[in-house]
């Protein structure tokens, strides 16, 4: 993965006010850059998806769904569904939270449909994001 879709998902999730000290955070993060990698992953969500992530961190699946769903959560306001829905392909409302694999989802395929035809998910420009990076990951 390259560190400018990693700087992308830590910008969407900053954006979004998920807060870096929350434990859901990591997790969040580490699933939509795998759904990223991997769109078909989603499809395995309590069978595949959240036990690779688990695995990786040694705790359980049921614990993972629960951090990555109070990350959500605790961020979900009118200012965040309003961002999410002006600069990504979402159709969010506020007060109807979406589930986990449906936000993952929708936030990867942003991304990626983005990464295609060379928009930046979240800056006016990408020069923005490229003066933010060190020069060996610029490209």
């Amino acid at each position: 993965m390259s560190a400018l879709v990693n700087y992308e998902v830590t910008q969407i999730l900053f954006k979004m006010g998920v807060k870096a000290s929350t434990k859901g955070y990591g997790y969040l993060r580490e699933a939509i850059l795998m759904v990223i990698e991997d769109p078909d992953i989603i499809n395995a969500v309590t069978k595949e998806f959240y036990p690779a992530i688990a695995e990786k961190h040694n705790d359980t699946w049921l614990k993972v769904e629960r951090a990555i769903r109070h990350a959500i959560e605790t961020s979900w306001d009118e200012i965040t569904v309003e961002w999410l829905n002006d600069n990504l392909m979402t159709n969010f409302t506020a007060s109807k939270k979406p589930c986990n694999s449906e936000f993952i989802a929708t936030v990867a395929d942003s991304i990626r449909v983005f990464r295609e035809v060379g928009k930046n998910v979240f800056a006016s420009t990408q020069n923005e994001i490229q003066q933010g990076l060190p020069q060996e990951t610029r490209g």
